[in-house]
């Protein structure tokens, strides 16, 4: 492999032409594409830079696809097997690239192998290729810097029509869900001006205009590439680098060999040549329509986009449609699929620094939100990360856009999908910079306020909206207030509290989020500084109210160390490092996790039949707001230690999807930041040894920690259990998997992990083999333990017994199978335990029914079930998906009411005899879910679930 070199583009290509004009004295067909700066070389070796992108696509089962492609050009893009003058191809041996040059940029940076040979839209690069690298490009894309993320942006909509199929929606209501032309007061255009405080203006195009036309004929003698291609204007176009007046004096006055006396500085726009004219096409509202005379069912999505653009040149009559538009999003209609398993159920793709993105669909072309998370990526974002338990979740942080947030349509979704970008991502588009702050926490101190951005420009002078901490490594940290108002009051995780985000120096860098706090929660980062430094953030008071803040101190070492608070008010900047140095040593062990806020009181007791059953309306009680989805939230309490990175062992379920292609240099790794509570002494506390109960079971009921009883009626993955903590770190899951029918449902599937094992259990009707369980994705593999917890199945084969006796004394988890149903218990479970526990089951250390958010409570248990719903970010346990998953919302029975209202002749099971059945049954839980199950399924042999 050659060294890393920083070579002239020109330098190449100029090289190239002067070898070619040589060549033409001696010889008429010498191809170009087989002559180097050293001379000839194999056919189809690559002739001249292409530009580097990642392409990203997100599909809808939660996964995301990332793969380096390079951008060619003229002989090149034929020599690839494409049909337009420019395309994307893969590139293979692209660890090769990286390794070469660690800072390659997405759509800035140009790579030129030599001798690297292109063939079915792939260049392949080996050890032999010498590797060349630049930030000039060609002529093409002169004008063209990294897609932009402010100012007056012009936005043109593609609603394509192809042979064999065609969008549902019409123009005008793809421009409506976009621009808002026709009343839609939540799209695309109104969310990212709110989300920027219109320091970014989308404006719609328009289908008329002047442009430059090249004279036709010129160079038509000249071809290469065995007589496919020829010297034409579009050639001067490609080869032009960076700017047509260091490459046309060399080349653009030599007379064409036809005879016709043009030249290429007389003949071709790129060279300051050609004729002007102008263009007229019906763009309406920002939308243009577009048939294209190919087939869209089974061919690879690329082929559609290469097509599309190719005509929508032709039509504006340029070379490069981002000299036209800023932004160019194209809808297609279903039926492509991707190369690598011809899967169809991709939403959307767009490339880094880019200003295409392509739609999948009416529904993925008409929501706001997966426009804004594209063109995201469009404006140079990666996504919006998260880890969990070790293990890095892509798209996990759904505070904002950049998360897995690709929701319904507006219309369909609560709050409308109004939410921002993060911390780091506004702080990368350059949005609020004259009220943002970047401090060094190792020589500042900062006390003051976080504002929402709705609040913005009224935010008083100790408030900022981004609060950037820089670090002395190659990940800086960033804060902000979650505010889940105006704007962004659709958030989908942490509203109302304040976020910790990091992302690496590389430009190509997905962000993590690394803590979420609310009021009095603090957290240290351990190592900030190159001599072990700390540094601590401290939210001391948060206000939700439409003017609301939160209140924040940074600074050098551990709580212990925290600078005495002023009494005249926060100052209005970074005031100068504490004098308190760091302690001998770090805080100790934490509790496990922040104290809620106080209730009204615990909810009646057991109710005598079943809830009314979900609802679409608002929770009982005031809220910040429903949240849009169910969330992945705040932890409940503080983990073991941040993580160091990601584990050595597999991933406990089936991870997101693998990356399609290798990343940019390693950084360090992502930690997740421990938050803890000043109001509990979280430093001192014993943890409590109350013994509690969690349970779920039949149609299906639910008992809360605190021995509260509730029904949850709808079809979905549900979280029952989530602790962080649980075995010193290893982390427990627990997931419930629920099946509708008619106006009742039941658990179907459990699956629990424990550190990297999972167990999946699933009912059945089959009564001479009812064993059917899964091991880590192996259908009935050997089952002797769950990361050194015994397992074990009792003689009936219906009960299986995870035994937590080794690490906790006298506890258990048992899952119990009855038929197609299945149930859940927790026996003897104590702070030490599952004290940081979070899900449907509530949480641990108040027992009460809380929002992901960590302090709203829910008790409207239809919204509860809804708030809990499996998210990617939560993992995936289950061996194979099943619908509804996120954000597809939970499936609601015929009768929404849950009610167990049968016709007279339906019913042969009366309600005392289903007493009578369970009248056996001590608890009185499980006496009434009885002949809840009895009377619902009209089965007297239900009585067995309990």
């Amino acid at each position: 492999m050659h060294n890393p070199l920083k070579m002239n583009a020109l330098q190449i290509v100029s090289a190239i032409i002067l070898a070619w004009c040589a060549a033409k004295a001696t010889a008429s067909e010498i191809p170009l594409d087989v002559l180097t700066t050293d001379g000839p070389t194999a056919p189809n070796a690559q002739v001249s830079p292409c530009i580097l992108y990642i392409r990203e696509t997100d599909y809808r089962d939660g996964t995301d696809g990332h793969l380096w492609e390079c951008k060619v050009f003229g002989p090149d893009a034929q020599s690839a097997g494409a049909v337009a003058r420019h395309t994307m191809v893969k590139v293979a041996g692209m660890d090769l690239v990286l390794a070469s040059n660690p800072d390659v940029t997405s759509g800035l940076t140009t790579l030129y192998a030599k001798g690297a040979i292109l063939a079915d839209h792939t260049l392949t690069i080996t050890n032999e290729n010498e590797l060349y690298f630049g930030e000039d490009q060609p002529a093409v894309e002169r004008r063209r810097k990294l897609a932009k993320g402010t100012g007056d942006l012009s936005l043109l909509v593609v609603r394509v029509t192809t042979n064999d199929a065609s969008l549902n929606h019409g123009a005008a209501q793809i421009g409506d869900n976009i621009f808002g032309t026709n009343g839609d007061v939540v799209n695309l255009k109104s969310n990212v001006e709110d989300c920027s405080n219109n320091e970014v203006t989308i404006n719609h195009a328009t289908g008329s205009g002047s442009a430059c036309e090249d004279r036709p004929g010129f160079g038509s003698a000249y071809t290469f590439n065995n007589g496919a291609s020829k010297l034409d204007c579009h050639m001067f176009s490609w080869l032009a680098i960076s700017n047509p007046l260091q490459f046309c004096p060399y080349f653009g006055n030599r007379r064409d060999l036809d005879g016709s006396g043009m030249t290429a500085n007389t003949a071709c726009c790129a060279c300051g040549g050609g004729t002007s004219t102008s263009y007229s096409n019906p763009v309406q509202d920002g939308v243009l329509e577009l048939s294209l005379n190919i087939d869209s069912t089974n061919i690879y999505r690329t082929a559609l986009e290469d097509v599309a653009l190719q005509q929508l040149e032709s039509l504006f009559k340029t070379d490069y449609l981002g000299l036209v538009f800023d932004l160019v999003m194209i809808c297609v209609p279903e039926g492509t699929y991707r190369e690598t398993d011809n899967s169809k159920e991709w939403i959307a793709y767009s490339y880094v620094g880019r200003f295409v993105s392509v739609y999948n669909g009416d529904e993925n072309c008409g929501s706001a939100n997966i426009a804004a998370h594209e063109v995201g990526h469009s404006w140079g974002l990666r996504h919006s990360n998260e880890v969990v338990n070790g293990k890095d979740i892509e798209y996990g942080d759904m505070t904002g856009v950049m998360g897995f947030t690709l929701g319904a349509l507006d219309e369909e979704a609560v709050f409308g999908n109004k939410f921002c970008y993060n911390g780091a991502h506004s702080w990368q588009l350059g949005w609020y910079m004259s009220h943002n702050l970047e401090i060094d926490p190792l020589s500042e101190t900062y006390i003051g306020g976080l504002a929402g951005v709705d609040k913005l420009p009224n935010l008083a002078s100790d408030e900022k909206i981004v609060l950037k901490l820089k670090h002395h490594s190659d990940r800086d940290y960033y804060l902000i207030f979650n505010h889940a108002f105006g704007a962004n009051e659709g958030t989908l995780e942490a509203a109302n509290t304040v976020t910790l985000t990091s992302k690496a120096d590389s430009s190509n860098a997905s962000t993590y989020l690394a803590a979420k706090f609310s009021a009095g929660q603090y957290a240290t980062i351990n190592d900030y500084g190159s001599n072990g430094e700390k540094v601590t953030i401290f939210v001391t008071a948060i206000d939700a109210s439409a003017n609301g803040r939160a209140d924040v101190e940074v600074f050098t070492g551990s709580f212990a160390d925290r600078p005495v608070s002023p009494t005249s008010g926060p100052t209005s900047g970074p005031t100068s490092r504490p004098t308190s140095g760091p302690t001998s040593g770090p805080t100790s062990m934490p509790t496990s996790g922040p104290t809620s806020a106080p209730t009204s009181g615990p909810t009646a007791g057991p109710t005598s039949g079943p809830t009314s059953g979900p609802t679409s309306g608002p929770t009982s009680g005031p809220t910040s707001g429903p949240t849009s989805g169910p969330t992945s939230g705040p932890t409940s309490g503080p983990t073991s230690g941040p993580t160091s990175g990601p584990t050595s062992g597999p991933t406990a379920g089936p991870t997101s999807s693998p990356t399609s292609g290798p990343t940019s240099s390693p950084v360090s790794a992502p930690i997740a930041v421990t938050t803890k509570n000043t109001s509990t002494n979280d430093d001192n506390d014993a943890p409590r040894e109350e013994v509690r109960q969690a349970e779920t079971n039949g149609d299906p009921h639910f008992k809360t920690w605190k021995n509260e009883h509730f029904e949850f009626h709808g079809q979905c993955d549900i979280v029952m259990v989530s602790s962080k903590n649980f075995a010193n770190g290893l982390g427990l899951d627990i997931h419930l998997r629920t099946k509708v029918v008619r106006f009742w449902s039941y658990i179907k599937v459990a699956a629990i992990r424990i550190g990297n094992d999972v167990l999946e259990v699933e009912g059945t009707a089959d009564q001479l083999y009812n064993l059917k369980y899964w091991i880590n994705n192996e259908p009935m593999g050997e089952l002797t333990d769950l990361e050194g917890f015994p397992t074990s199945i009792n003689n009936n084969k219906d009960t299986y017994t995870i035994d937590l006796d080794s690490m906790y004394p006298g506890q258990k988890i048992q899952i119990k199978t009855f038929k197609e149903f299945v149930g859940v218990k927790i026996i003897g479970a104590t702070e030490c335990s599952f004290g940081d526990s979070i899900g449907i089951s509530g949480d641990f250390g108040t027992g009460n029914t809380y929002a992901r958010d960590g302090f709203s409570e829910l008790n409207d248990f239809s919204v509860l079930g809804n708030e809990w719903q499996v998210l990617p970010s939560d993992g995936r346990l289950f061996h194979e998906m099943s619908p509804p998953q996120f954000p597809e919302k939970c499936l609601l029975p015929e009768n929404p009411q849950g009610e167990r209202k049968r016709r007279l002749g339906e019913v042969t099971v009366t309600e005392e005899q289903a007493e009578a059945a369970c009248a056996g049954l001590k608890d009185e839980f499980s006496r009434k879910g009885c002949i809840y199950d009895i009377l619902a399924t009209q089965d007297l042999d239900m009585v067995g679930a309990y």
